[in-house]
């Protein structure tokens, strides 16, 4: 009986040890393959394909896994493949919830609303329908975990993923809570008036990645914010949105007037600096920009006739972790407001934050295919506004408009 770890006299049922994490026989040839999260399986002919916590899949070897899986149905008529899992952030987890459309395939979920607080009864609900027969404690388990939640919020994206089933990563730490983002939103006609200099975030994109600019103005006790975005015209923003796992929400920020097209694959940088010209025209600018990008910037910005004045600033933990402990401040004291913008809302829900040993932060995407490039333009920007209060007095004025 070599590699037989047990053997059952339940229906004649072996378990085997060998090749890990193992293997169950059964009567007439029946086979249960067990496979490991981080290795491919096998391609022989399988009848049923069951994979647990799909949402949770990561892309590289575990892509290859879940494309392993699916061509071990291909040998059998009436084969399946079942996912079962909270939704989390796997792109191949989403790719299935993109095709549920297809007549081959058959999607079922249970979520809360986004666009809903955390700790709304009704939303624990939608995604609980078990709580009214107590197959997830209300009293014993949602009620006191939100209490929990709220009173720290490193714990907040844990609870959307397993407790409301939003496609996010429970292990995942934003920048700022969804709900906190939500108290910064206002009325365009509630909005600070702008005021003083405008603090320019710029980060330039490529081929794939997004182009931003995200503007910010100290009034008083309060920030005034507004995020532009760019994109090359090819592919078009709804095929964008298909690769980039995030639906028809490009097209969306474009049809609000958030986000803009250049024609060809690339953004043109000279085009772009032209439009925040006139977007900000008037406007005292002092941009904010990673300096990694510097030589390109001058030189675009030369190439534009645009002499406003430019602080370099670094992607690495030391000084991204003060720009972000200024984006944190500012909106948690409530003085950062902004009309309602789905391009910014969108590149916080995106957000990872990472920590080096002595606690210093730096911004990352959630996950591989997130945009986060309008949250780095706004970091930098609504830090300098911040911090623009403490040092009004022996802050020198700076020259350079935006014509």
């Amino acid at each position: 009986m070599k590699d037989i770890a047990t053997r059952s006299n339940l229906a004649g049922l072996e378990f085997f040890k060998s090749p890990l994490p193992g293997s169950v026989h059964g009567q007439r040839g029946a086979v249960c393959e067990l496979l490991a999260g981080d290795k491919a399986g096998s391609a022989h002919g399988a009848n049923l394909v069951i994979i647990d916590e799909a949402g949770l899949l990561n892309e590289g070897r575990q892509r290859e896994l879940w494309n392993s899986c699916i061509s071990c149905l291909s040998g059998r008529r009436q084969s399946r493949l079942i996912a079962i899992s909270i939704r989390g952030h796997s792109p191949m987890f989403g790719e299935l919830y993109e095709t549920r459309h297809l007549d081959s395939v058959v999607w079922h979920e249970y979520s809360g609303d986004p666009d809903l607080p955390f700790d709304d009864e009704a939303n624990w609900h939608l995604a609980n329908p078990g709580l009214k027969s107590g197959i997830k404690d209300l009293e014993g388990y949602m009620k006191p975990e939100a209490e929990r939640v709220k009173h720290t919020p490193a714990n907040l994206n844990a609870f959307l993923a397993e407790d409301l089933n939003l496609p996010v990563s429970p292990d995942r730490t934003m920048i700022t809570s969804v709900d906190d983002w939500r108290d910064c939103e206002t009325a365009e006609a509630d909005l600070p008036e702008r005021r003083g200099t405008a603090y320019l975030g710029l980060d330039l994109g490529g081929s794939s990645s997004m182009s931003a600019a995200v503007a910010c103005w100290r009034n008083g006790d309060s920030i005034r914010m507004e995020a532009r975005g760019a994109f090359p015209a090819y592919p078009d923003l709804l095929k964008r949105g298909k690769l980039d796992n995030c639906g028809d929400q490009y097209q969306l920020m474009f049809d609000r007037g958030e986000l803009k097209t250049y024609v060809g694959r690339i953004v043109d940088l000279q085009l772009f600096l032209a439009d925040i010209r006139g977007w900000l025209k008037g406007e005292r600018i002092v941009v904010h920009a990673d300096r990694f990008r510097k030589a390109e910037l001058e030189n675009e910005m030369g190439k534009a006739g645009l002499t406003w004045p430019i602080e370099w600033r670094s992607m690495g933990f030391m000084e991204a972790s003060r720009d972000i402990r200024g984006f944190q401040s500012a909106v948690l004291s409530g003085q950062l407001k902004i009309a309602p913008s789905l391009l910014m809302s969108s590149a916080i829900r995106n957000s990872n934050l990472v920590f080096d040993q002595s606690g210093n932060m730096k911004i990352e995407k959630g996950t591989s295919r997130g945009r986060i490039d309008a949250l780095s333009a706004g970091v930098m920007a609504a830090a300098a506004a911040y911090s623009a209060r403490a040092t009004t007095r022996r802050r020198r004025v700076y020259h350079g408009t935006a014509g």
